[in-house]
């Protein structure tokens, strides 16, 4: 967790939320511990590819329910397990590749290939691609979380939680 605090938390942490939330999902910490690399769409160029091999395909619901239930709105808002699904489409093709010369900490990348396409919906927004790449589907996502009341609600909870009192306040 060192270099993710350093390079990642630390450079973030007295600029805008949605910064630190790109950063932090997008970051190699997150799509390796929680296996985002693996999440391969059911209907992805690679998906089909897989699955006309008889290979079972889905996506790795654990970095999207993070997003989520600890990062962004917490539970409070009411998402369901279609939203984490649907999150999880909309983040499979985030990776980090394996290389020979190095297993870990290698660059975040999009894949395009492994990307779920369509239109997803998470929280009653329906998130589509614009332009040639799929990747802004999850960067609109975070910009919607990050401005979402319950999120402003949560993390503002969470800070008093860890520098005022265990039991803050609503003033708080």
């Amino acid at each position: 967790t060192g270099p993710y605090h350093r390079e990642i938390i630390r450079q973030h942490m007295t600029g805008q939320f949605l910064d630190l939330a790109v950063a932090a999902t997008t970051s190699w910490a997150m799509i390796h511990n929680l296996d985002n690399s693996e999440s391969v769409g059911p209907n992805s160029k690679k998906g089909l590819r897989l699955k006309q091999k008889g290979r079972v395909i889905s996506v790795n619901e654990n970095h999207a329910r993070e997003l989520l239930e600890l990062h962004t709105v917490s539970p409070s808002a009411g998402y369901t397990q279609d939203d984490v699904v649907a999150l999880s489409y909309i983040m499979a093709g985030w990776e980090h590749p394996w290389t020979k010369k190095r297993e870990e900490c290698n660059m975040v990348k999009f894949n395009q290939k492994l990307h779920e396409p369509g239109k997803h919906t998470v929280l009653g927004k329906t998130y589509k691609q614009r332009g040639i790449s799929s990747k802004n589907k999850l960067l609109d996502v975070l910009a919607d979380l990050a401005q979402h009341e319950h999120t402003r609600h949560f993390i503002a909870f969470k800070l008093c939680r860890h520098f005022i009192t265990d039991q803050p306040t609503e003033a708080m």
